[in-house]
């Protein structure tokens, strides 16, 4: 009898998750454990397919329990999920950015139905995300996230912290980042705060962001920069002719709706850049697929004042070009 439920529930998971996401739910084993009214998962793998030609949604998990809150229980038959508790180990999960330009945007979507979690533990936890137009490739592992509801707020509110490895023309090889970051989620958004980010050369401290899945850019954010130029050097996949100093300043980009764009206000002291020896500089940065650009907006060097230009193409090789008036 136990093992008739067990496979009924096990198809109208499937279902539901189905109907939701457009996608393919398979689960290895599923026990219910009555005593308690939780359900352990093996093998959990959903595949969502792009709306667009490209790769799919792909999230896999290893192991899973998941506590069924008694007081939820009245709420299944209308589409509510309530869960007491969700820990899971060994998550992946793979994206690229074909799929995110592809979901629809612009309105809140029906839901077959709603989902609150009081306590989430996620250890293990595995990120793949790819953008071919930069192109760009992020791998995060050892990935942690803790949560807990919020009645004050009606949201998932907890940490998240993972090391990852940053993919790009720009680098020589993939740059590795620790980040952490703190956040709160709806069934419509993702607010993000109190996020920190580290790398060789590099410190920034994320603006509080939050994430529509209604607009049409997925993501923007701002963060606080702070780069040591000469320990960043050596990661660099071109060589940058006396590229050095430090800069200080805030900058911001977007990803959706076409190539990730980065912009940028920082201050320098010192800074150089092939022929430009700058013991202070105001600059305004712009990076681009395949280029970036440096506006020096007023600098002190060179026996006086100045401004001037500074453009990076390294699609093809490395051009450097250099403006200076003043």
């Amino acid at each position: 009898f136990e093992e008739r439920i067990e496979r009924s529930l096990e198809r109208i998971l499937e279902s539901r998750v189905s109907d939701a996401t457009g996608g393919t739910l398979e689960i290895g084993t599923l026990d219910v454990r009555w005593s308690r009214l939780s359900i352990d998962v093996d093998r959990f793998r959903l595949v969502v397919p792009s709306r667009a030609e490209g790769d799919p949604l792909r999230v896999e998990v290893d192991r899973a329990s998941v506590g069924i809150a008694v007081r939820g229980l009245p709420g299944l038959a209308a589409g509510r999920l309530h869960l007491s508790s969700v820990d899971a180990r060994g998550v992946r999960v793979a994206l690229d950015q074909g799929y995110i330009d592809a979901l629809p945007r612009g309105g809140r979507r029906d839901r077959t139905f709603d989902v609150r979690v009081d306590r989430i533990a996620i250890l293990e936890g595995e990120f793949h995300y790819a953008d071919e137009t930069l192109p760009l490739d992020v791998r995060a592992r050892d990935a942690g996230i803790h949560g807990v509801w919020s009645a004050y707020r009606q949201s998932l509110t907890g940490k998240v912290t993972a090391s990852a490895d940053l993919g790009a023309e720009l680098f020589r090889k993939p740059l590795p980042v620790t980040v952490s970051a703190s956040y709160r989620l709806t069934a419509h958004r993702l607010e993000v705060f109190e996020a920190r980010a580290s790398a060789p050369g590099v410190e920034a401290e994320l603006d509080e962001q939050t994430v529509s899945w209604d607009g049409p850019t997925l993501v923007t954010a701002s963060a606080r920069l702070r780069a040591d130029l000469d320990q960043l050097v050596p990661w660099l996949a071109v060589d940058i002719e006396g590229l050095g100093g430090r800069v200080d300043g805030d900058v911001a980009w977007s990803v959706g709706g076409g190539p990730v764009q980065v912009r940028g206000r920082l201050a320098a002291e010192p800074f150089s850049i092939g022929p430009l020896r700058l013991t202070s500089a105001d600059l305004a940065v712009t990076v681009d697929p395949g280029t970036v650009r440096i506006d020096v907006r007023s600098a002190r060097g060179l026996g006086g004042t100045l401004a001037g230009r500074v453009d990076l193409d390294y699609r093809d090789g490395l051009a450097v070009a250099v403006e200076v008036r003043g």
